[in-house]
Parts: structure tokens; C-alpha cells; sequence
């Protein structure tokens, strides 16, 4: 992908985050998730994260409904945890891998919040996987 097209698609994913972060704030958490979802299956690299796990939209919506258990709607520089989880590779690919029992699920939940909190690169815990996945 051209340093255009990742800049691209960035900005696009942005942008979702904070329209459905915002739609979060405001208490609409089911449009909130059919918008990411929407996103999900749209954006390349998410939607392979999808097929490579052979991930539902059940398997989605269990991921929000936990992290917003999890995080109690927590909402970090305007973007709402619950959303920002679904809309990164690594931190879906982690709890989608959490849902399925390959990784203990309190703390991939935990760690994703923190990682969502810190505004941090790289999400170490799933780096490694996804390489030696091809992912």
C-alpha cells in the first residue's frame, strides 16, 4: 500500500471512530456498533482479520458488549473504548482471539483498554501473532 493509501485509510478510520464515538457519548451504542461494524466489513485489513478467525457479527457484538462491560463505557480523548477496539487490527484480532479461548480473556481485555488508553503504537501483546500469522 502507497504512503497515500495508508494515509488514506487512516484518515477514514478516524473519522469513524469519532462519529461513532460520538453517537456512543450520546447514548446511541447500537448505531455506534452498526456503524463500526459497517466499517469493518469495508476496510480491507479489518474484514481480513474477520475472515482469517472466521468471525460473525455475533462474535463482533459479544466484543463490544464485554468491552463495554469491561471499560464501563469508558471514553478517552473522545474516542469511546468499546468503539476503538473494534476499529484497531491488533486489539480486534486479540479479543476476537480472547472470545475464542486462545489468550485469557481479563487480561486481553484489560490490555486493550490500557493500549487504547495510552495512545500507544503498537499493541505488543498481538504484534508477534499477527506477524507469524500473516495477518
Amino acid at each position: 500500500m502507497s504512503l497515500f493509501g495508508l494515509g488514506k485509510m487512516l484518515i477514514g478510520r478516524t473519522k469513524v471512530t469519532l462519529a461513532a464515538s460520538k453517537l456512543f457519548i450520546d447514548g446511541h451504542h447500537l448505531e455506534a456498533f452498526d456503524m463500526v461494524h459497517s466499517y469493518i466489513l469495508k476496510d480491507e485489513n479489518l474484514k481480513h482479520v474477520l475472515l482469517f478467525f472466521q468471525a460473525t457479527t455475533q462474535d463482533i457484538a459479544n466484543i463490544f458488549a464485554a468491552m463495554r462491560i469491561y471499560t464501563c463505557d469508558e471514553v478517552h480523548k473522545g474516542e469511546a473504548i468499546p468503539v476503538a477496539a473494534l476499529l484497531n487490527l491488533d486489539t480486534l484480532s486479540y479479543l476476537i482471539r480472547a472470545e475464542r479461548g486462545q489468550v485469557n480473556k481479563d487480561e486481553a481485555y484489560s490490555s486493550a483498554q490500557k493500549f487504547l488508553r495510552t495512545g500507544a503504537l503498537v499493541f505488543q501483546p498481538e504484534k508477534k501473532y499477527r506477524i507469524d500469522h500473516g495477518l
